[in-house]
């Protein structure tokens, strides 16, 4: 990298940092906007981007920054109050410099200087205003628009750094390794000819790569954080556009997962955010009459469960009405009211998931869920994540996303199938079974594996693949069944395969076409004989299993 190079990463990094630290504390001047102590860290953020930028000649950027400068240093003067218009030319501001500071990495030009000069003419009103405060609404008072906007505007994108701050004992810890391993290395080329009786020196080199693959992967991490603190000024962009008022609380942001899946994390929480806001909250006049406060409450945490992350939204709205997803159902052709009465709660919300559900009509009485939810899920799945929503009419609604930590590694199970291996995360799997024929039973219409009173019924594989396997009314009672007990959500299924092998860590790599367009097929991994070994998606399975089973 030449030295140009290196400073236009060490300033755009910095820089990045700097804009979501002004926006924070403009959102927190919006709340409070009686709080004069924000006014200096503001001026003394605005001073520093300002002197980065004309050091290397980022001009828009300087000129913004040197004007908001200007601002906060003549309202620290009492030169003039601060008005509810300001606040809302700050986080404009604040929208242009996150938006000059992305066009720098993709070197693009933006203008600037229409902004500027409106910037400059309302420091130059501002400085003529009389010495008194005009309406500002505390965090308590604010009042809603009177005519929301019908249609929420179309979403900014959630910009990432594609930087990350490593600390300096993680890369002295790698040096350490990549070091021992060298050692290592070299020490078994000599001994390469010696008899065997020297096997410690394999669980030394494998006690390296592992910590050193362990490095890496952390290198990867990111806090959420880094994301969640992007909500709080859509949500407040979103209380403007729906005339509604509500306050977003953040828990968890110091869990870590792999950045790489940040970006569709992002995007699926910005769609989310924006549907309870949209639907799901109601006005401050219909909290009030519902016995609520008038100010709704969107909770957005996260967690670790095993080698899952796993994110909730909760919203105190209005939840979803069943009985207006029946109807809808019923109207669309694709249930009827006797098989509709069959279905759990949770059964009934999975449609809200399905493709076409929400584009046949508007489902604005449905507190919007069911808008692009296909979309979301699917693109979640993608990368071996689920979405799940939980409900109470009246109460509000919870959106579940659960991510794996790593893109990079996954704990899995490893199988057989005509001559290939496959995989499935181990957290979908209850237990491996080696099973006789004459311990299934009959059910309906499907050959059951009964697990100490729950039923699974068998699928097989070889039958999902198009391959010829003989059924198991045909196998002899004494032949032995090799099965997956597999659960997803409440469902469950027994995957009849050819043999179980173990369990493994793996690497995923992404598929090359034509396979990653194969809907069964999700990643692929390479084992230690060199076989390619493909991840099955499981959601998947079980969509074809069930539409089988109610053909």
């Amino acid at each position: 990298m030449e030295t140009g190079d290196e400073y236009k990463a060490i300033f755009l990094a910095e820089a990045e940092q700097q804009q979501a630290e002004l926006e924070a504390l403009f959102l927190q001047l919006e709340a409070s906007p009686e709080r004069k102590d924000l006014w200096a860290p503001i001026f003394r953020l605005t001073h520093t981007l300002k002197g980065n930028a004309m050091g290397l000649g980022y001009e828009g950027i300087a000129a913004v920054s040197h004007l908001l400068e200007d601002y906060f240093k003549a309202l620290q003067a009492g030169e003039f109050p601060l008005w509810p218009d300001d606040i809302a030319l700050f986080l404009r501001s604040s929208d242009l410099l996150s938006d000059l500071i992305a066009a720098i990495r993709t070197e693009e030009k933006l203008a600037y200087k229409g902004f500027s000069t409106k910037l400059k003419v309302a420091l130059r009103k501002a400085k003529k205003r009389e010495n008194r405060v005009e309406a500002l609404p505390t965090s308590e008072e604010k009042e809603a628009p009177k005519e929301p906007a019908e249609n929420l505007s179309a979403p900014r994108d959630i910009r990432l750094s594609d930087h990350l701050k490593v600390p300096v004992e993680r890369l002295t810890q790698l040096l350490n390794l990549v070091g021992e391993l060298s050692i290592e290395k070299d020490r078994l080329m000599l001994e390469d000819q010696q008899e065997k009786g020297n096997d410690y020196r394999f669980l030394t080199l494998h006690r390296l790569s592992t910590e050193l693959q362990y490095q890496i992967m952390q290198l990867r991490m990111s806090e959420l954080q880094l994301l969640f603190a992007k909500y709080p000024r859509i949500l407040s962009d979103l209380c403007r556009q729906t005339g509604k008022k509500a306050r977003l609380e953040i828990r968890g942001g110091q869990t870590e997962i792999d950045r790489n899946l940040l970006p569709v994390i992002a995007d699926a929480l910005q769609h989310l955010l924006r549907n309870a806001m949209s639907h799901g909250i109601e006005k401050p006049e219909e909290r009030l009459l519902a016995g609520k406060e008038e100010v709704g409450t969107l909770l957005l945490q996260a967690r670790t469960n095993k080698d899952q992350v796993v994110i909730e939204l909760t919203d105190d709205g209005a939840g979803v009405d069943r009985k207006k997803i029946e109807q809808k159902l019923i109207e669309l052709g694709w249930l009827t009211a006797a098989q509709l009465a069959k279905l759990s709660d949770e059964e009934c919300f999975e449609y809200l998931f399905k493709s076409g559900f929400s584009s046949a009509s508007e489902l604005t009485d449905l507190a919007g869920r069911g808008v692009g939810l296909d979309a979301v899920r699917n693109a979640l799945q993608s990368l071996g994540g689920k979405l799940s929503l939980s409900t109470v009419l009246g109460k509000g609604s919870t959106f579940c996303l659960q991510m794996p930590y790593s893109m990079a590694m996954r704990t899995v199970l490893l199988f057989e199938q005509g001559g290939q291996s496959f995989a499935l995360p181990i957290d979908m799997a209850d237990l491996v079974l080696s099973i006789r024929r004459k311990s299934l039973e009959w059910v309906g219409q499907n050959w059951m594996c009964n697990y100490e009173g729950d039923f699974y019924p068998i699928r097989a594989l070889a039958q999902v693949f198009g391959q010829k396997k003989e059924g198991i009314a045909e196998l002899d009672a004494e032949a032995e069944l090799q099965l997956l007990l597999l659960h997803y959500g409440d469902q469950r299924m027994a995957l009849w395969v050819d043999r179980l092998q173990q369990q493994k860590e793996i690497f995923e790599r992404k598929l090359a076409p034509p396979l990653d367009q194969h809907p069964l097929f999700r990643r692929a991994a390479i084992l230690g004989n060199g076989e390619v070994c493909l991840l099955l998606t499981i959601d998947t399975l079980f969509e074809d299993f069930k539409r089988e089973r109610d053909a």
